[in-house]
């Protein structure tokens, strides 16, 4: 019974063990073999046990799971070779490493083939007490195999943590060394003891099974590097399911043990050892695959059911109704920040916004009081990572932990509880790093995730800049205002003294205009007036002569003209101005105005209507300026109209006054600024 329950326990601990590890990083490569060993581990315990339990599986089944042990023992060592090449810093090139994996698998595969359908690996299998056998003609063909790729990944370890060592990198020489000696304690222990005791010495089951169990020398070691340098980044995983482990176990042995008493006192009967093994595998199944079997079902139902999972387009839409209702920088990203972490469940969450002058603001967010929250030394240290280069792969944007390469990044991720960074740019220059905490749950980020992210991040950097602009623009507008407040008042204090001024200045030039012209004008009359007089005795002068008169004659009038424009400019800004006045048909001038500028509304798809404009309408008004201020407001409702618009031009007589109203489809004048027309 003992040796059934370390077994399970085993097996339990290393499954769980490799089931997390790929769980936490799907794509990469050494957790996927991590896995796949450890699977391979599994059964290759199983069969060792089971090759001597007759109680359990009969006498006829013995050969077949010692058979099944050499396959799997010679399986798991590939396994075992393959998870350290992928744990290497340096590979192979591409088709050096094709030939190597090829021949190693067609190899691996074909004596564990041999094992299990042939007598070329191990004959004359019997059983007194412990299973006994020979090894046959290729018994060392495979024994040399096992210990080949034994030793192989033992140098791929070794030339790893050189490598690591040179770079710098000293949790993967300490990861490395740890996995280094755990293998070559346990994994020499279970070589030694199968294939070189057990086919040539009589030992005893104990001793047989001392060289499966001394693989958990392997396993402790192995979760000993979790623990301490977060070997896999699994840590918080492995611990969650060491206590589940844990807990399950004492409730099964509970349970065992008031089943066995139970029936021992209901019944008067003792429970058989292959009843009690049956009803532990049973329970232990149950209780393991039960969390999994929820998670699946979850996410199957997740509609129905269960809110544990998000929905990426809904949560999307919901940020995206943050990040339109709130132009408020300080509101906006509050909201984003508390919506983010209550549905991706991360420990933190934080923005660094970077201003114009380089510095930047920190926003940051915290709900609960386990919550890491990024503070301000932790956000200058990003800064000046960021500052330095990008933590990032080339051609990559996101970040993740576990992506980083250097140690002293990856130490500073895990000391600010990081999980991830995502920059935005404009330019070429960083605008905002948009920062989150790793996940609750211990899991890395998934594909999901990151392309949800990623589309979010593109979109709050673009809201993030809009509302750092709005915000300094108010800022701007209050300075401006505080600026004209104070100059205003400084204009309204010297403004009596100003306006007195101008109006004496005023005064005075109109003054000196009139006098000019006065006085410039009774001259020039007395010439026009001269000239007059000869005029009619013009025929009788010699030519040059009449023609000098003629140039006095026309320079006088030119003089003339410039004295009564003088004079108009005068009269205009004394507010004098005489304009001549006429008779004017509106509907007939507006028309003219409209043929003027009518390629205009053609070009822009614009039609033009009148309404009553089949009789004149008369009235009396200067025609140039009419005219002018009729093309004006023409002009301005085809130029502010809508494409394929309509101006519609009405007449109105009214008793005594004549309305034109020139009206257009266009967007008009706001309301707050019709005091300004």
């Amino acid at each position: 019974m003992l040796s059934l329950i370390f077994t399970a326990s085993t097996v339990s601990i290393i499954g769980i063990l490799g089931i997390f590890t790929y769980l936490a990083n799907p794509e990469s490569q050494t957790n996927r073999y991590y896995t796949l060993s450890n699977g391979f581990l599994v059964g290759w315990i199983l069969a060792n046990f089971l090759e001597n339990e007759p109680s359990l599986i009969g006498y006829d089944a013995l050969p077949i799971f010692l058979r099944l042990d050499f396959a799997l023992a010679i399986i798991y060592f590939f396994t075992w070779f393959a998870f350290c090449y992928s744990f290497a810093l340096k590979q192979l090139p591409v088709v050096e490493r094709h030939v190597v994996f090829t021949l190693l698998t067609l190899s691996t595969f074909t004596l564990a083939i041999l094992s299990i359908f042939t007598d070329t690996i191990v004959t004359n299998i019997t059983f007194n007490e412990l299973i006994q056998f020979e090894g046959g003609p290729y018994w060392f063909m495979y024994a040399a195999h096992m210990i080949g790729t034994a030793v192989s990944g033992l140098l791929l370890l070794y030339f790893s943590r050189r490598n690591a060592k040179q770079v710098g990198n000293k949790i993967l020489v300490k990861q490395t060394n740890i996995i280094f000696f755990a293998f070559l304690l346990a994994g020499g222990n279970g070589i030694f003891i199968n294939l070189i005791l057990q086919p040539f010495f009589p030992i005893s089951i104990d001793i047989s099974r001392f060289g499966i169990y001394g693989l958990t020398i392997f396993v402790a070691l192995t979760s000993y590097a979790i623990a301490k340098y977060h070997f896999f980044d699994i840590k918080l995983a492995v611990i969650r399911t060491f206590s589940f482990f844990s807990l399950s176990v004492a409730i099964i042995l509970f349970y065992v043990y008031v089943l066995t008493i139970g029936m021992s006192y209901l019944f008067d009967k003792k429970l058989a050892s292959d009843f009690i093994f049956v009803s532990v595998l049973l329970t232990t199944i149950v209780a393991l695959s039960f969390h999994p079997l929820q998670k699946k079902i979850a996410r199957i139902t997740r509609h129905i059911f269960y809110k544990n999972y998000y929905v990426s387009e809904k949560l999307l839409a919901e940020l995206t109704h943050i990040m339109a209702s709130n132009i408020n920088i300080d509101v906006m990203t509050t909201s984003l920040l508390l919506t983010l972490k209550s549905t991706l469940h991360v420990t933190g969450a934080a923005f660094m916004v970077y201003k114009k002058d380089g510095t930047f603001d920190l926003k940051t967010s915290v709900t609960a009081p386990r919550d890491y929250c990024l503070d301000k030394l932790g956000a200058e240290k990003i800064d000046a990572l960021y500052r330095q280069r990008s933590p990032c792969h080339e051609g990559e944007k996101i970040c993740r932990f576990q992506d980083v390469d250097e140690e002293s990044t990856k130490e500073l991720f895990r000391t600010l509880h990081i999980g991830l960074i995502i920059p935005t740019t404009k330019a070429d220059k960083i605008t905002t790093l948009f920062i989150l905490g790793d996940k609750k749950s211990g899991e890395v980020y998934s594909a999901q995730d990151l392309e949800f992210l990623s589309i979010f991040a593109d979109e709050v950097g673009i809201a993030i800049q809009n509302a750092q602009a709005y915000r300094e623009i108010t800022e701007f507008n209050a300075i401006l205002e505080a600026r004209v407040e104070k100059r205003t008042k400084q204009l309204q204090e010297a403004q009596a003294e100003k306006l007195k001024e101008a109006l004496a200045i005023t005064r005075l030039k109109d003054e000196f205009v009139f006098i000019a012209t006065h006085e410039l004008r009774a001259p020039l009359t007395a010439i026009l007036l001269l000239l007059e007089m000869t005029s009619s005795d013009e025929a009788h002068l010699p030519l040059p002569l009449k023609e000098n008169l003629d140039s006095i004659r026309e320079a006088s009038n030119h003089l003339n003209q410039l004295i009564d424009d003088l004079l108009e400019i005068a009269r205009t800004e004394s507010t004098q101005t005489m304009l001549p006045v006429e008779i004017v048909d509106l509907v007939t001038l507006v028309q003219q105005a409209e043929q003027v500028i009518h390629l205009l509304a053609d070009i822009r798809g614009i039609s033009i209507s009148y309404i009553h404009a089949d009789t004149p309408h008369t009235v009396l008004a200067n025609i140039e300026k009419l005219k002018e201020v009729v093309t004006n407001l023409i002009s301005n409702a085809i130029k502010y109209n809508k494409p394929n618009g309509k101006i519609t031009i009405t007449f109105r007589d009214d008793k005594d006054t004549i309305t034109t109203e020139i009206s257009d489809t266009g967007y008009g004048i706001p309301e707050k600024h019709h005091n300004k027309i």
